[in-house]
């Protein structure tokens, strides 16, 4: 499983691709305009796939941030996943801890109560 740090680096990267490509599309559009314009004053460019492309670029873009958005919330969800295990497990560990303790503290008082036995034994036998 992978971080929400690696998620989110990974997350960047894409996005930043995605948008590199989609700006790259929307350059190659105006390039073809501008080459358009150049070869002939009186050719006109077909505004429908400029707009086509515009759009597609700007749709690009958008889903890119969509994907980053919901990445992110992703990664924020993965993290308290992580948080609310960890302060589960530290709860576990604790109460572990405390029976242990518990327990040690049972085992010395028994350990004490047979001494004191013990030693009244030995008293009564040598008198």
């Amino acid at each position: 499983m992978s971080t929400p740090v690696e998620s989110f680096a990974t997350v960047t990267a894409r996005t930043q691709e995605a948008a590199t490509t989609a700006l790259r599309a929307w350059s190659d559009g105006l390039q073809t305009f501008a080459g358009s314009l150049s070869g002939s004053e009186s050719a006109l460019p077909d505004v429908k796939v400029m707009a086509k492309q515009y759009f597609d670029a700007t749709q690009q873009v958008l889903d890119m941030q969509r994907r980053f958005t919901e990445a992110l919330f992703s990664a924020a969800d993965t993290a308290r996943t992580v948080s609310e295990q960890a302060v589960r497990a530290t709860e576990h560990a604790a109460n572990a801890t405390q029976a242990a303790t518990n327990g040690l503290a049972d085992m010395a008082e028994g350990a004490g109560a047979q001494t004191r036995a013990l030693a009244r034994a030995t008293k009564s036998a040598t008198r």
